[in-house]
Parts: C-alpha cells; structure tokens; sequence
C-alpha cells in the first residue's frame, strides 16, 4: 500500500498555497507550483477543484504531466478567471493520486491545495469630481482663459492602467496632458 507519495513545492518556501488575491477582474491569470513523487512507483495524478472554485477554475485551464514517474516532479499551471469582484479565501483544489500500474487510489495523498482568489476593479478618481463646465461660448471664441480647464485623473486603484481622451467631432486639437 502507497501511503505518502507525493509533495508540493511553491515557489517561495513561504508560500503554502495558491495565493491569486492581486487579480484583475476580466484578466485570465496563471499561477505555477510543482509536484514532486517521493514514492517508489509511478502515479497518475488528478486535479478537481471544488465546485465553487471550478467556476473560476475548470478542469481543463489546469495544466500538468497526468503520469509522474517516481522521483521525478512536474510543474502545474493553474489559471483563475473572475467575471466580477469577489473574494474568496478557502477555496480548496484537491489531488487524486492513482498507483499508474494497479489503479489502486493513494488513500493519504496530499492535502488539498488552498487557493486564496481577490479580484477587484481598479479604482480612478477626477477631479473635479462633477464634470467639467465651459459655460455659454460663443463660436470660434479664441480666449483660452474661458475655453481651457483642468482637471486631475487619479489611479487610486492597486493596478496600472492605459488611459486616452478622444475628440467625438474630429475638428478639436488635441488636449494637452502633463
């Protein structure tokens, strides 16, 4: 009988778990950990995300080697993908480990995986923060004291982001940002 054949191993030795929680609402994001098989036979692996995960987490965007030989490891890509902000923080992905010659199933294979999943919307503040008002403006007015305002765009969010102003009639210069 196999008892403990294989083991994670994170990227940094004090990362326990599939930490996703600076994600981007809309952005597909991967995560990687390895597997390594510390038995003395080769084992097929399988990984079932629990039912609320696979909805962010479905079996097929989990990438990895089905069959490991023994004292061999292999590299598992994960990928989360979140169509609106939540949080999520006990979220568990489990590992069935099979003897590949017998079929017998592990019975004390690994814990399973805590996946930690936080995904938000970035955040921008204008100033001011009601719009801007030019006011009644004769055509053609030439006075850039009464055709020029400014206002501040501010990211107050955890993420960059690319930003463009565009004119809707085409005629206007363009604006000057600083």
């Amino acid at each position: 009988v196999l008892f403990r054949s294989v083991e994670y191993v994170w990227p940094s030795p004090d990362a326990q778990f599939l930490n996703l929680t600076d994600l981007r609402v809309d952005e597909k994001r991967p995560a990687k950990f390895t597997v390594r098989n510390i038995g003395k036979y080769d084992v097929k692996l399988k990984f079932q995300p629990r039912k609320k995960l696979a909805e962010l987490m479905p079996p097929e965007w989990i990438k990895y080697a089905e069959t490991l030989e023994a004292g061999k490891e292999t590299e598992v890509e994960v990928c989360v993908l979140c169509d609106r902000a939540l949080e999520r923080r006990d979220e568990k992905l489990y590992l069935q480990v099979v003897e590949a010659a017998s079929g017998v199933n592990v019975p004390t294979g690994p814990p399973p995986i805590r996946v930690e999943i936080l995904a938000r919307y970035n955040e921008v503040a204008c100033t001011p923060p009601r719009g801007i008002n030019f006011g009644a403006l004769p055509i053609g007015e030439a006075d850039p004291s009464k055709t020029t305002r400014t206002f501040t765009l501010h990211n107050c969010g955890d993420f960059e982001f690319d930003w463009e102003f565009y004119h809707v009639g085409g005629h206007v210069p363009p604006l000057e940002v600083k």
